[in-house]
This record gives C-alpha cells, sequence and structure tokens, in this order.
C-alpha cells in the first residue's frame, strides 16, 4: 500500500512552502525570517513546539503512544548568488537555497499538516527543523539538549534532495550512506634566500611537495582495498619571487572516507609524515584537522525493519555510498537512524546557483514519511 494519495492533497501547501521560503534565505544560525515562516505554519496545529540555539524548532505531535518517530529537515541557505529566473527567486542578494533545503522544508511542514489532520497515529511524531547544517553542525547540538530522550525518540529519519537519481525516486542503502569529512590546514615554515645562494635558506615549497608526495603514498598504502578514501589538497600557495625560495607556503584541503577508525588512522599519519619531512629538512610545519562530520551510516537494522515500507513506496537500493557529507550523521550517534535521497532527475550539481527542482518529487517524500509513521510499530 503506497502513501501517495495522501500525500497529494499536501502538494499545493509544500509548493508554497517550498517558494516561499525559497524567496528567503539565511545563513547557518542566523535564519529570523526563515524561523518565523515556520512557526507561523506550525501556529495553531496540535503540536508542541520547541525552540533551541538561535533559529532551531521542534514540533512534537503527541497521539499518546509509547514511541516517538522523529522527522528532521535542515533550514540554511548557502552564499551563493541565484540564476534562476523563476518566479520566486531569492530576495536576499548573495543567499540562496542551493541545496534543497527548500523542499527539505515543505516536505517537513507537510508532514505537520498530515500529523495536525489526523485524529490517532500509531507514533508520537517529534518534526524537527534544524539549522546551520551547513556551517557548524546544528544537529550536533539538537541532540545535546536531550530532546530525544525527552519524547522518548525510537529512530531519526531525514531525506536529502538528489539531482543525480530518477525523478520522484527515494534510494537508500543499508551502512555507509555519506562519508566523514574533515578540513585540513597546513603551514609550512621556511627559510628564504636567494636561488645563488639557497644553501642559506630553507626551501617551504620543496619540502611541501615531498609532504603531499608521502602523504598521497600513504592513502593509496593504508587504505584497505574495501575501503575508499580521499585525501585532497585544493589549495596550495607559497613563494613571492621566482629568484627566491619560499619563506613559507600555506595549504588548504580536504579528507573523505567511511571508516572512521580508518579516518582517524590517516589523520595520524599525515602528521606523522609531517613530523618526519621537518625533521629531513628543516622546515616547520603545523597540521591542523577540523572536527568535520562522523559518516552518515545507515543503521543496518532499521533500515531491515523497515524494508516492507521502502518496497511499498518503490525505494531504490543505492549501489554506492556517497563521498559528499551531512551532519545528520550525528542523529546516528544518539538513535538508529537513516537517510535517504530523493531523486529530482535534473543532473545538476548541489551547490550551484541555477540548482532546482520539480516540486512534484515533494509528494514521493512524504508519501514516504506518512508510510514509515502509519506502519513502523507493526513492522
Amino acid at each position: 500500500m503506497t502513501y501517495r494519495t495522501e500525500a497529494e492533497k499536501y502538494y499545493d501547501v509544500m509548493t508554497a512552502d517550498r517558494r516561499n521560503l525559497h524567496r528567503i534565505p539565511e545563513i547557518q544560525d542566523d535564519l529570523p525570517e526563515t524561523k518565523a515562516y515556520v512557526l507561523a505554519q506550525l501556529g495553531g496545529m496540535k503540536c508542541a513546539i520547541t525552540e533551541y540555539m538561535q533559529s532551531g524548532v521542534t514540533a512534537y505531535f503527541d497521539f499518546g503512544r509509547e514511541k516517538t518517530l522523529a522527522f528532521r529537515c535542515d533550514m540554511d541557505a548557502l552564499r551563493i548568488t541565484e540564476k534562476n529566473t523563476c518566479g520566486f527567486v531569492s530576495e536576499h542578494d548573495g543567499n540562496m537555497h542551493a541545496c534543497g533545503h527548500d523542499g527539505h522544508m515543505a516536505m517537513a511542514l507537510g508532514l505537520a499538516h498530515y500529523c495536525d489532520d489526523s485524529s490517532e497515529l500509531p507514533v508520537n511524531v517529534l518534526i524537527i527543523f534544524e539549522p546551520n547544517e551547513e556551517g557548524l553542525g546544528g544537529a550536533e547540538a539538537l541532540c545535546k539538549t536531550g530532546i530525544l530522550d525527552e519524547r522518548n525518540v525510537d529512530a531519526v529519519f531525514g531525506t536529502h534532495m538528489w539531482p543525480f537519481g530518477e525523478k520522484g525516486v527515494v534510494t537508500v542503502r543499508p551502512g555507509a550512506m555519506m562519508a566523514q569529512s574533515a578540513e585540513i590546514d597546513v603551514r609550512v615554515r621556511g627559510k628564504s634566500a636567494h636561488a645563488a645562494n639557497k644553501g642559506d635558506g630553507i626551501d617551504a615549497i620543496n619540502a611541501s611537495v615531498e609532504f603531499l608526495h608521502y602523504v598521497a603514498q600513504m592513502r593509496l598504502d593504508e587504505t584497505p582495498d574495501d575501503e575508499v578514501t580521499i585525501i585532497c589538497m585544493g589549495k596550495f600557495h607559497g613563494g613571492t619571487m621566482r629568484n627566491v625560495l619560499a619563506g613559507s607556503v600555506e595549504m588548504n584541503g580536504t579528507m573523505r572516507g567511511y571508516n572512521s577508525d580508518l579516518f582517524k588512522h590517516l589523520q595520524e599519519c599525515i602528521t606523522d609524515i609531517a613530523d618526519e619531512i621537518e625533521h629531513k629538512t628543516g622546515a616547520k610545519f603545523s597540521v591542523h584537522f577540523s572536527d568535520g562530520y562522523p559518516p552518515v551510516i545507515n543503521n543496518p537494522d532499521l533500515y531491515e525493519k523497515i524494508r516492507p515500507v521502502l518496497e511499498d513506496e518503490g525505494a531504490v537500493l543505492k549501489k554506492d555510498p556517497e563521498m559528499i557529507s551531512d551532519d545528520f550523521s550525528f542523529f546516528g550517534k544518539y538513535r538508529p537512524a537513516i537517510y535517504f535521497f530523493l531523486g529530482t532527475g535534473t543532473n545538476e550539481a548541489l551547490h550551484t546557483a541555477d540548482f532546482n527542482f520539480d516540486e512534484h518529487v515533494l509528494i514521493s517524500g512524504l508519501s514516504l514519511y506518512i508510510a514509515l509513521v502509519n506502519k513502523y510499530t507493526f513492522l
């Protein structure tokens, strides 16, 4: 049984919400208009509203049940100047919902309307409107409030628009879904000297190139055949003149992977390589890793439990995980969690100035949510 017919009832309201939210993109946790809009839509519904951080909101629909399902959406936009010419383009210059968060909120509000219209459901429902996903990780802050315990949340679900999937089709896989990430900042301090007297200096560029060579080889050697990792230095700046040894170099990059233990091991290896090159060349290395996000791991047991729902709703098994990251991963540290991709069929990359999607795909996402709240306790 599919719940698409039920979800279709909320297409118009989801479309209106998506477009209204698209017009007012805001950044990280500074979301006054977005928060006000969400609160206005929830106002009058039979839910308990809790505010957290500067802009976060949760809506709790209590049907008197023992268990609660949580559904998360992210609220923040990106610092991108929109190039779309549709009738609901960004009204905030330099900001844009270029990652589908407006659609995520629209589906969450659609679920809120469904819950408000329902006289009873077999589970309670907690809808999470999370700020700062693109920034410092609003999910971790929400989890630390204790609300998942307070509302007796049994599982957490979330959905992300996915341009490379078939339009309106949900894809999901057990285990690794998205990668762990961390930023890498490396500073190398040498000693400037004229090329004619290079023995008087310490070449920071040569030391940096040697460092990069050994890091690249280390990644290949230390990554097992059944694992996938990325270490990439996308920015390299050093030197002042063509005939002067570089006194300093700054490198900035990223690393990705699905195995947290391996991830930590690779970071330790990078630090060890820096120490070795420092000892060998005399150049001083400073290596810093950002905290980043853990990998998004879809709980295998929860996946098996909801598989009948996924099959009924036409969800497709995703073959491989993605190397992008998302702070939805923190929910999986506190509760069994599953993250879905909702195909838009556009093949346009996320975080681009012309990102857009056909709002009919929102029906598929809401249909899955409605199915989960109706069938979860019977599985």
